[in-house]
């Protein structure tokens, strides 16, 4: 374990240069750097051509919404994964399939 001290607290004030105030905990998961994958952005007609060209394959399609506006309407065969939850939900995503995001 590291750990890393600011010149600060919380509250703002001068902190005790003896006192940790963030560990860092090197040997945990580095999943979030999949955030900073480079992606390519389409538009619908794209999404609907990627999607009548993968029909039949395997694909995941990943609903980044709220559950009310899922409820509402979403593509057939759509999971859904709130954009709040993605972070700790990755693992229910195959990396090895393509994704289409929205």
């Amino acid at each position: 374990m590291c750990s890393h001290t600011s010149a600060f607290d919380v509250q703002g004030d001068i902190a005790d240069p003896n006192k940790d105030l963030l560990t860092i905990d090197r040997e945990a998961p580095t999943r979030w750097k999949q955030f900073f994958t480079p992606v390519t952005s389409i538009d619908t007609h794209q999404a609907k051509a990627m999607m009548d060209e993968k029909r039949g394959q395997e694909m995941t399609i990943l609903d980044v919404r709220q559950p009310n506006e899922y409820k509402a309407s979403r593509l057939p065969g759509a999971k859904l994964i709130p954009l709040p939850d993605l972070g700790d939900r990755l693992a229910e995503i195959d990396p090895q399939k393509p994704t289409l995001i929205y």
